[in-house]
């Protein structure tokens, strides 16, 4: 049998996140005769979370694996100020450790983060052939290509891809000994890490990248009016608004928020349905205050997103 294997890493605060991914990868997958591998690289789930993880697949061909990680790994790496988020935990640079921490006989992985909604067979998003490269992925929004080029040492005529959403060939990135050098990198580079693992992994394999279509991480300046992409992907980026493969709802304001007005916010709450969190609530991201500042902006400048 041929599995697609997909990878997550996460604490137990995306839980409910990642169970939403995993609902939605299941709903549109049509290709019985491949089903999932879902490795889970986390820290910090309880034995609650666990096992309410694993009633995601009951009933299916499907697996879930579960991958602890010792968090002492990380003690050297930038996290929190002067990087940028303070809410964005350790566990982002866990997708780093892959290689080493998934079984040998995983050969190719598909990375997804825990804030994306997958749309469409995730079967057609794993045939795409890596052609030798380490990687795929998609570029990320074109108004920052220039400076994080800069600030990481890449060649302008590369692109610096967002890794919300990586195909990633295993084997390829084990013959590296990537580990290795992602820790040399951290110790060596520190001052240049703003994005976390995203520039870990973009000053690492920048030339060892195969761009993926857009449609498999539209991020929400992809869903605008005017979309955040270079000029000759307008087009490829219209187009997948309209049938997006994998929504990556990477602003500040996720689907559980009760500001985030992407309009393909309710596919969290449909991922959900008939899981143990389908009785989730909204929260509210913003303070009072801040939240009527919002909609005043929103009044003014309008909805930004193209429908």
């Amino acid at each position: 049998m041929e599995w697609i294997n997909i990878a997550f890493n996460i604490d137990g605060k995306f839980v409910q996140h990642c169970a939403a991914v995993i609902g939605s990868v299941i709903r549109c997958h049509k290709n019985t005769e491949r089903p999932c591998r879902f490795y889970i690289v986390y820290d910090g789930l309880s034995e609650e979370q666990i096992l309410q993880m694993k009633t995601l697949v009951l009933g299916t061909l499907h697996q879930i694996h579960f991958v602890p990680i010792d968090v002492c790994w990380f003690n050297q790496f930038p996290i929190g100020e002067n990087t940028i988020s303070t809410e964005i935990s350790i566990s982002t640079y866990f997708r780093l450790l892959l290689p080493p921490l998934l079984p040998l006989d995983v050969h190719r992985v598909i990375y997804l983060d825990a804030d994306v909604i997958v749309n469409d067979d995730i079967w057609n998003l794993w045939s795409i052939d890596l052609c030798g490269c380490a990687i795929g992925g998609i570029p990320d929004k074109y108004s920052n290509q220039r400076l994080n080029k800069l600030r990481c040492h890449i060649p302008q005529q590369y692109n610096y891809i967002n890794v919300g959403v990586l195909l990633i060939n295993l084997d390829f990135l084990r013959s590296l000994d990537f580990t290795q050098k992602v820790l040399d990198y951290i110790v060596n580079y520190r001052e240049r890490i703003f994005y976390h693992d995203q520039d870990v992994l973009n000053s690492l394999l920048y030339n060892k990248i195969k761009y993926l279509p857009y449609k498999w991480n539209m991020m929400d300046c992809y869903l605008y009016k005017n979309p955040n992409c270079g000029p000759d992907y307008i087009e490829e980026v219209k187009a997948s608004q309209l049938h997006p493969g994998i929504i990556h709802f990477a602003g500040f304001l996720k689907p559980w928020n009760l500001e985030c007005i992407n309009p393909y916010r309710n596919l969290y709450s449909t991922a959900l349905s008939n899981t143990p969190w389908e009785n989730w609530t909204k929260t509210r991201k913003y303070p009072i205050v801040q939240y009527m500042k919002f909609k005043l902006k929103l009044f003014l400048k309008g909805n930004p997103f193209f429908k």
